[in-house]
């Protein structure tokens, strides 16, 4: 990875910690979902946690993650731990 790749990477990482820090404000835990929300946060919880998992753990299944994992960037800790519903 280039020095401006991992630029872009710290800045997109940025934006979706800021994004999901205000999402997890307004989404209450009895609002009932559109379909296609619920695909794009499921979407999204799968492509971190493997990205996280890789630089973490190396390459190992997502089953061998610890079971919570917590993270802070730029001064916002995010749960890493998969939702199960």
């Amino acid at each position: 990875m280039s020095e401006y790749e991992g630029k872009m990477a710290r800045a997109s990482l940025r934006k979706t910690a800021a994004y999901a820090k205000e999402l997890l404000e307004m989404i209450k835990p009895a609002d009932n979902l559109e379909p296609w929300v619920q695909n794009k946060i499921s979407d999204l919880d799968h492509y971190i946690e493997s990205v996280y998992g890789y630089y973490k753990f190396g390459e190992v299944d997502e089953e061998e993650m610890e079971e919570e994992e917590m993270t802070e960037v730029e001064g916002v800790t995010i749960n890493l731990t998969p939702v199960t519903t």
